[in-house]
């Protein structure tokens, strides 16, 4: 029986970085096949490293691209809502970052979508198996919280200069 290697267009080469790495790691599984930015130096260097991958700097041929199976989203949120329904009307997966959207109602729009398409959107929730989420499954899988009603997690970390240097976030 053969395996099915999934090919992959990354939008996005600032994050998009993490996710081009984290794909090669796993050949067996994914192979990044396009790369798409605004950044040309970036994406063709990235691009570089894979002989049957390429760049470009057009959404629409990566969308028309009949090879790709998936489309990972590494852009600023901004962009993120617009960009999931054009993947999904263009018949692929899509993973992409948080937030997936800025509203309930993109939210209701996109499950409208995902009701018609064969194809499906996966969210990038990657502090899920962090320390403190895997305490809490630990605690509730011996029994001491109850019935949880609700929870919260809060991460405080000390980011520098350079991460609120890029202008979406800042």
């Amino acid at each position: 029986m053969s395996k099915i290697i999934l090919n992959v267009g990354v939008v996005g080469t600032g994050v998009g970085r993490e996710h081009i790495n984290a794909y090669r790691l796993q050949p067996e599984k994914f192979r990044v096949k396009a790369i798409c930015s605004f950044d040309s130096e970036m994406g063709t260097k990235l691009a570089s490293y894979d002989s049957d991958c390429y760049f470009t700097d057009n959404i629409l041929k990566l969308l028309a691209d009949k090879s790709i199976h998936i489309i990972d989203i590494c852009v600023p949120p901004i962009g993120h809502f617009e960009l999931i329904r054009r993947v999904l009307s263009s018949n692929k997966h899509v993973i992409c970052e948080k937030p997936l959207v800025s509203s309930l109602a993109q939210f209701d729009e996109l499950e409208s979508d995902l009701r018609i398409s064969k194809y499906r959107i996966f969210p990038v929730f990657q502090y899920r198996f962090g320390d403190g989420f895997r305490s809490l499954i630990r605690c509730h899988e011996i029994g001491i919280l109850g019935s949880p009603l609700i929870a919260s997690l809060e991460t405080h970390w000390s980011r520098g200069t350079e991460y609120y240097s890029v202008p979406w976030r800042g």
